[in-house]
């Protein structure tokens, strides 16, 4: 009891009267106040709100998930010619390093056989054939989408309920949890297909306003990248249409948002940002550990400057030991500074962290500065989650076009990096169920029929609508 509540109670004020005081002493309590206290109200909102469970969406979703995995463990169990459980440790131990006899992984710290998932997800990036150990990688991310999206507790009036932590993390990001009462889960990690599952409140619809490309667009800024700001000034193209076409050898036009193509071009810029390792793109992008090493080394031919700003950040905290956002936030690097002091060295996964910290902490101080002038200027508006460089708020259907008008307004958070003034520019869609957003027409009816109608019109390269179960199948596995 003591260590689980009362010492929280007795702990907390007492660390927070010395934050507090540190604050004040460095001059940085207005901060605080502007990107931290000031939007508490907009958090507890969403609290309040939550999403609204569409349990007819519910429902059909399950049935697919449950209609794929059987398929899945059919094809496993045929390859194996015997039933296993994908999720017993001993059992898929013994297929893959008895059977299989593929390269024993141990836990670093103990030394003990393993196969959870980072390790099936290595091995496999080492052997992209084996048909076996994808399988088993497939059903346990499908058990995992059950378990995680499906089989939620929900309240009893139907709605997932969550908890907002608005300073959980270093960078500044929220981050959302299960209810106080251990209920729901986090908003910000449902995939886009397990989105099909929320709707907006009666008589309402859905806006969401994403800022479009955003960490990349830091990171060219930073670096002062001739490639990307070509790209950003003069593209027709997302970045990651362009990437994507040049890893599948495809005409950008062809690699489609939310697609594998797309998420695996999305994930090499990521990794060369943030001085990712191939093998750990291959991780994360479900590619062969080769495959990584050749597009990760083909993008970085593109943007040379951004290796000479990774230097620069390790230079900046050598020196003064502290990095400074665009938008004022403070960090003090107290872990690195430390190992430099007794090492001499900032090892690499020091230096990474620190590469990444300023995009990771500018996209959502924009975003929330714009979200706060919606909240206080737009009584109106419902607020339902945040997705750090995007929101999810609800409103009256006739009111769109003002929210559309006032949101791209408030958006435009202009910063300062290298003496020029940036502004990241976003992009606003609407929908009648969260996994169904759509573009805004200026103008356009906003009725849910006019709605039901783009959405059964308006189909993918493959003919497929947004409701296609084809489409909604192969999302399930989308970077699985």
């Amino acid at each position: 009891v003591w260590t689980y509540n009362c010492k929280d109670m007795v702990s907390t004020p007492k660390v927070s009267t010395g934050v507090m005081k540190d604050l004040s002493e460095s001059g940085l309590t207005s901060l605080c106040d502007k990107r931290s206290t000031a939007f508490l109200p907009i958090a507890l909102e969403m609290q309040r709100n939550r999403l609204k469970l569409n349990r007819g969406w519910h429902t059909k979703l399950a049935g697919i998930l449950a209609e794929e995995r059987f398929k899945v463990h059919s094809e496993l169990t045929e390859l194996l010619s015997k039933d296993i459980n994908v999720k017993s440790s001993p059992q898929v131990q013994h297929v893959i390093y008895d059977i299989l006899r593929l390269p024993v992984k141990k836990k670093r710290g103990t030394g003990n056989v393993t196969t959870e998932e980072n390790t099936l997800k290595e091995l496999r990036a080492e052997f992209p054939d084996c048909d076996v150990l994808t399988l088993i990688l497939k059903e346990r991310h499908l058990r995992t989408k059950e378990s995680n999206y499906i089989n939620v507790k929900f309240d009893s009036d139907e709605h997932l309920s969550y908890m907002v932590n608005i300073a959980g993390t270093k960078t500044g990001r929220w981050a959302f949890s299960k209810s106080p009462k251990w209920r729901g889960s986090s908003p910000q990690t449902v995939p886009r297909v397990m989105r099909l599952m929320y709707e907006p409140p009666q008589g309402s619809v859905f806006w969401s306003r994403d800022l479009s490309q955003a960490e990349v667009r830091v990171v060219a800024w930073l670096a002062d990248c001739k490639f990307l700001l070509d790209v950003f000034a003069n593209s027709k193209y997302k970045i990651h249409k362009l990437i994507g076409g040049k890893i599948f050898r495809k005409e950008p036009c062809e690699i489609e948002s939310d697609t594998l193509e797309y998420d695996t071009a999305k994930s090499v810029v990521h990794a060369y940002d943030y001085m990712m390792r191939y093998k750990r793109l291959a991780v994360e992008a479900n590619i062969s550990n080769d495959f990584a090493k050749e597009v990760l080394t083909n993008y970085g031919a593109l943007v040379p400057e951004i290796d000479n700003w990774h230097k620069s950040i390790k230079e900046t905290v050598i020196k003064t030991g502290r990095l400074v956002t665009p938008m004022g936030r403070v960090r003090v690097a107290f872990k690195s500074c430390s190992v430099l002091t007794h090492t001499g060295q900032l090892p690499d996964e020091y230096w990474r962290d620190l590469v990444s910290h300023i995009p990771q902490s500018t996209v959502p101080d924009v975003l929330n500065e714009g979200m706060l002038k919606c909240w206080n200027e737009l009584p109106w508006a419902r607020w339902h989650q945040q997705g750090h460089d995007s929101y999810l708020a609800s409103g009256e259907p006739g009111r769109t076009r003002e929210f559309f008008t006032r949101s791209e307004e408030y958006a435009r958070v202009p910063f300062i990096i290298r003496g020029q003034e940036c502004i990241i520019p976003s992009e606003f869609k609407w929908g009648y169920n969260w996994g169904a957003m759509l573009g805004y027409k200026i103008g356009e009816d906003t009725s849910r029929e006019a709605w039901q109608h783009r959405c059964d019109t308006e189909v993918d390269r493959k003919g497929r609508s947004v409701f296609d179960v084809s489409r909604i199948k192969e999302g399930l596995y989308s970077l699985f």
